[in-house]
Formats: structure tokens, C-alpha cells, sequence
């Protein structure tokens, strides 16, 4: 029996800081609020270098209900600045913690990242991640 878990890769909170030069004003992937659009595949693209790197143990009590948000800080050459875990997803439970530090192992083993080409940086300095467990199958 083999089980995978499926990783949720979100990006959010992609627009430039206020003091920056406004270096994305025409790109025109951008929103009205200054944030890029990723294409489906760009987005597998960064799920799968982290996915590869997630080593998570699927008899763990409770995964399956599992999430953890990590705000992660990036450098222009898509090595991790720094991360963060979303304050509303952190539990005291130790199993949560365990949880939670595979998914933090996973970023760090996969920085840095290949980001899209295309994307400015601004579009990616600070990516929110979301790894959830509630997919874990059995295949």
C-alpha cells in the first residue's frame, strides 16, 4: 500500500512593498492591486520542487485533518529568506508540530526555487504556502 500527500500551493500577498520602485506597473499579468497571476503550470512547476522534498508520515494520528499555512520570504535567486508559520494554523498538539516541521523541511531542502522566468520578482518575494494532508490516499 502507498500513500501520497497532496501539497496546496497558494501564492498571495505578491505585490511590491509600498517603499520599492514600482518596477511592475507594466506588466500586464498584473491586477489592479499589483499582484501576477500564475499559470496553472507555473504553479506545478513550484508545487512539484517542494512536493519532491515533503516527507511526511501518513500513519501520523490525525493527519488526514491537518494544515499548515507558512508565509515564506523569498530572495531574488529563490533562496528562502525566512518563513513563518500562519499564526491561525498553529495547534499545541505534537502531532501538528511534527506536521508542521516536515513542511518547513520541505521549503528548505527545495530552496532555492526555480520561479517562473517571466514573473518579476515583486511577484514572488512573499508566497504563502498551504500545505494540507486531508488528501492522503491510499493507492
Amino acid at each position: 500500500m502507498r500513500r501520497s500527500i497532496f501539497l496546496l500551493l497558494l501564492l498571495v500577498g505578491c505585490s511590491s512593498p509600498p517603499d520599492a520602485p514600482n518596477s511592475i506597473a507594466a506588466d500586464p499579468t498584473a491586477d489592479a492591486d499589483g499582484n501576477h497571476s500564475f499559470s496553472p503550470s507555473e504553479l506545478a512547476a513550484i508545487r512539484s520542487q517542494i512536493a519532491k522534498n515533503w516527507i511526511a508520515d501518513p500513519g501520523l494520528p490525525g493527519i488526514e485533518t491537518m494544515q499548515v499555512t507558512i508565509i515564506v520570504e523569498m530572495n531574488p535567486d529563490g533562496s528562502v529568506q525566512s518563513l513563518r508559520f500562519d499564526p491561525a494554523d498553529i495547534k499545541d498538539d505534537p502531532n501538528w508540530k511534527l506536521f508542521a516541521d516536515s513542511c518547513r523541511r520541505a521549503i528548505m531542502r527545495a530552496s532555492p526555487l526555480q520561479m517562473p522566468p517571466d514573473k518579476p520578482y515583486a511577484a514572488w518575494k512573499t508566497m504563502t504556502l498551504v500545505f494540507s494532508a486531508r488528501d492522503l490516499i491510499a493507492s
